[in-house]
């Protein structure tokens, strides 16, 4: 039977956001629901109202009372009647209902940083499902996901389309700071790269040459408030999950850094760049694509304490270097990742996923 077609002004794809519920994932979905495509309604199931609301999201979309049985790590099978498409994300789904699948490529290579004995097991797995009738997209987040994805399911080429996530340029600020701030946001500070940063700045916060605030869910935040209780010019602020509260910390900062240990391509980068912030992060995965070394920011390799120390000097000791690349940052976020830039390219995978 032939699906709804959008060639008629009349017609509206009615489309279920599904998903993992979690920090990256919520403010996946949440610039979604914000920004539909033309004559897309989205639809989000009933029970992440609360968890929206929790962290102060908005959820302009329609609560929808999808049937879902995990059947697997990272799948689900999911049944809606009420709706035309199902986009998914970080998250294999079966259905028979047509499905396109977000995919930033943490999730293939999760098991494998974890060196787990099952990894190829969950791959040819996710493979299988990957390829069912009803998938009729992949759409990786970034280039480096396409090659990943395409090589490790491996999935046919012709299946998949790069789709960027979506994030709105905001207006660049120039913080009226006594002296500069270095913000940091992750859920996982460990793997963030939260302690490389604590022990790369601590001699810059001692000579009140800058001011660093970590934000973000930090289960041991008072193991780490006691283990760096020396470390001057340090604000942990380890329970923000305010949406409101945490775009107020990056109005308020100089630049970013997230110099993360193991990553695909998170999302907090792109918010960064957003607010024009010049980013420090690290040279793994897809964030190279996000930062260029020098235009939007500086990348250090992994764990590399000195190199993320003369990074930080870098962008502290100069000002007008941190405009420039504030302005960079704006320029990448509207040309490739803004509702402009996307709504197209994902409006078009619908149309074609549902005929």
């Amino acid at each position: 039977m032939p699906g709804k077609r959008l060639d008629s002004a009349d017609n509206t794809l009615d489309v279920l956001l599904f998903g993992a519920v979690g920090a990256g994932n919520a403010t996946y979905q949440q610039a979604l629901l914000e920004n539909p495509p033309k004559q897309v309604t989205y639809h989000f199931p009933a029970g992440w109202k609360d968890f929206y609301r929790f962290s102060g999201f908005s959820f302009p979309g329609q609560p929808a009372q999808p049937r879902s049985i995990k059947v697997f790590p990272h799948t689900e099978w999911v049944s809606c009647p009420d709706v035309d498409l199902i986009h998914a994300s970080s998250r294999f789904i079966v259905s028979a209902i047509p499905t396109v699948l977000s995919m930033d490529g943490y999730d293939i290579l999760s098991l494998a940083w974890a060196q787990s004995p099952f990894h190829g097991l969950v791959q040819r797995i996710q493979g299988l499902l990957a390829r069912s009738p009803n998938v009729k997209q992949l759409m990786p987040h970034t280039k480096w996901a396409f090659k990943e994805l395409a090589n490790r399911l491996p999935y046919p080429e012709e299946k998949m389309t790069l789709v960027h996530p979506m994030v709105r340029p905001q207006p660049q600020s120039i913080p009226d700071n006594p002296v500069p701030v270095i913000l940091f946001v992750g859920n996982n500070f460990e793997r963030k790269g939260g302690r490389c940063l604590l022990e790369a700045f601590k001699g810059f916060g001692e000579k009140n040459r800058a001011k660093l605030v970590v934000a973000g869910l930090m289960h041991d935040a008072e193991k780490i408030r006691y283990e760096f209780a020396g470390v001057k010019n340090l604000e942990l602020r380890p329970y923000v999950q305010d949406r409101p509260a945490l775009l107020g910390l990056y109005r308020q900062a100089d630049f970013f850094c997230l110099p993360t240990l193991a990553d695909a391509g998170p999302y907090a980068v792109l918010e960064a760049l957003s607010f024009g912030l010049p980013v420090i992060s690290s040279r793994m995965c897809a964030i190279p694509e996000m930062v260029e070394e020098g235009r939007e920011g500086f990348l250090t390799e992994p764990g590399d304490v000195p190199g993320l120390r003369n990074a930080l000097e870098a962008l502290l000791a100069d000002a007008q270097k941190r405009r420039r690349m504030g302005r960079a940052a704006l320029e990448k976020i509207q040309a490739n990742y803004s509702p402009e830039a996307v709504q197209p390219i994902l409006r078009r995978v619908y149309a074609e996923a549902v005929q």
